[in-house]
């Protein structure tokens, strides 16, 4: 089944407060093409955030709410 999969925030790090997100991703990403988006506090999110949800889904994109004023 393919998935599209809007969150509030970047579920990781794991000590982030959205381990249950992270671990429902990891867990349908095992059996479906899943494309992840998120919204992010943070104006640049480092690869290796990017990499660790990579193996559980098809495609990834953030949208940053931070504002470039």
């Amino acid at each position: 089944m393919k998935i599209l999969w809007i969150y509030p925030e970047f579920p990781y790090p794991l000590t982030s407060g959205f381990l249950r997100g992270f671990h429902l991703l990891r867990l349908m990403g095992q059996v479906h093409a899943i494309t992840f988006l998120s919204l992010s506090n943070e104006e640049k999110i480092s690869p290796e955030k990017i990499q660790a949800l990579e193996p559980y889904t098809e495609r990834i994109e953030i949208f940053s709410r931070c504002s470039s004023a």
